[in-house]
């Protein structure tokens, strides 16, 4: 019981960091201007003119790379990809008692 009244006393006196990216704020933006097949070139032009936010379009990238959600021209996500590549590769059997 003490313990446990320790650990919420210190919750209570620490504060919230900031998120680690400075994208964060903008993901949905970001998200679904890919959606709309925008270049990360063109993504980091508007982040700059429109929100003052200036990035490098490898930065936004990395970005969502990280978060597995690159998406193809096709819409599909890096994920998604991964686990289509997989259940298509062909099978290779190897007779090995010759």
């Amino acid at each position: 019981m003490e313990l446990e009244k320790k650990i919420a006393d210190f919750l209570t006196r620490t504060e919230a960091k900031p998120a680690r990216s400075k994208l964060a704020p903008y993901d949905e933006l970001i998200r679904t201007l890919r959606q709309r097949r925008w270049t990360f070139e063109a993504i980091a032009e508007a982040l700059d003119t429109e929100f003052g936010l200036k990035i490098n379009p490898k930065t936004i990238w990395a970005y969502l790379q990280v978060r597995r959600e690159v998406t193809s021209p096709t819409g599909q996500t890096k994920a998604d990809q991964d686990t289509k590549a997989q259940l298509s590769a062909p099978k290779r059997r190897f007779n090995l008692d010759a």
